[in-house]
């Protein structure tokens, strides 16, 4: 599969950079998480330990990927995901987030690809990896607040927490 493994050009996919592809959909979250998981691993069902935090990325508790915290319970959530080609710099986002974290993993499996408790999102860019890969994922968020409010947003209404989420091969 090609870095970025949705094709620039496709409904809601653009290029950004060099090899760089970043791709938006408003998928529907279910129990405050979604997940990037490798290959056809499939999401873990439990929480990972420290989820009471006020963290964003875990690690999966299988070692299969990480689990992407959202404030919202149950609704839609705009995600966006940009991957970064190697050897392309990974430049911060712009505009305005309330938050943004980052962590560095090891790849247990093949790809990197965003799933939710309905199965994979087929229309972000997927991250090219091998098993033993180093990796970087970078989220940035808003609307966490407003979100932690309403916890439950019905399915035709406009989400009010964003996520961008940046993959990338560590060096």
């Amino acid at each position: 599969m090609a870095y970025g493994g949705t094709a620039a050009g496709a409904p809601g996919v653009e290029g950004v950079g060099k090899g760089n592809v970043r791709a938006t959909v408003v998928p529907h979250i279910e129990g405050s998480r979604y997940h990037l998981v490798h290959g056809d691993t499939r999401p873990t069902s439990g929480y990972p330990s420290g989820w009471d935090g006020d963290r964003l990325l875990y690690p999966s508790p299988d070692g299969g990927g990480v689990v992407v915290r959202t404030a919202t319970f149950d609704g839609p959530v705009e995600v966006s995901v940009e991957t970064f080609h190697p050897g392309s710099e990974v430049v911060p986002a712009r505009g305005s987030w309330d938050v943004h974290q980052q962590v560095e993993l090891t790849a247990t499996g093949r790809d990197l690809h965003v799933v939710t408790t309905f199965g994979e999102i087929e229309d972000l860019p997927v991250l090219d990896l091998a098993p033993g890969d180093r990796y970087g994922v970078r989220i940035y968020a808003r609307g966490l607040e407003a979100a932690r409010e309403v916890n439950q947003i019905e399915i035709d209404e406009e989400p009010v927490e964003a996520h961008l989420i940046q993959l990338w091969r560590a060096r």
